[in-house]
């Protein structure tokens, strides 16, 4: 009894599978499609220093009740957010931003290195101690933007102590990122 109802559920959930690779394949496309959910964004950066390397990614816009993240990432190799805390996390409008440390500039960034495309095993840089970028957002509307950037970060210590030998610095950076619904 037991070998005959598992011999029927297996073409069900066959079909099952088949219908929601089906539905995924056809139902994403390059722009939203009616949903509402936006075509992920694009971003791509040179980095220089403790890390030589081209990158690209995909670009977003994060928002939380007190936070505003411009994400990029791979998925791989790297994720690179820049942040804007406080009361104002609406989409930047156009004009120049500074990049550092937290209360000193407009946006903080954290980049992460993953080791070895291993997510779990990371090496983070940032800056808490004042500007040392830029972001310009050449276009903007209320749920998307364009602009360029480049900035400077470093590893700190366990007491927050910057290790100046292990700096980054990012350059060439543009992106267009859609808010995230």
């Amino acid at each position: 009894m037991v070998k005959s109802i598992q011999r029927r559920a297996r073409p069900s959930m066959l079909l099952f599978g088949v219908l929601v690779i089906a539905a995924y394949a056809f139902g994403c496309g390059d722009d939203d499609g009616g949903n509402g959910t936006p075509a992920a964004g694009e971003a791509s950066f040179e980095i220089s220093g403790e890390i030589e390397a081209t990158k690209q990614g995909q670009a977003s816009f994060v928002r939380t009740d007190s936070t505003l993240n411009i994400s990029f990432h791979d998925n791989e190799t790297f994720s690179l957010s820049l942040l804007r805390t406080g009361d104002d996390t609406s989409i930047p409008s156009e004009g120049a931003y500074t990049i550092g440390s937290v209360g000193a500039a407009d946006f903080h960034v954290v980049y992460t290195a993953y080791v070895d495309g291993d997510v779990t095993i990371s090496q983070e840089y940032t800056n808490w101690d004042g500007e040392s970028g830029h972001l310009v957002i050449v276009d903007a509307d209320e749920d998307s933007a364009t602009g360029v950037f480049d900035f400077q970060a470093w590893r700190y210590d366990e007491n927050f102590e910057r290790l100046d030998e292990a700096q980054i610095s990012v350059s060439s950076g543009e992106f267009t990122a859609h808010l995230s619904k």
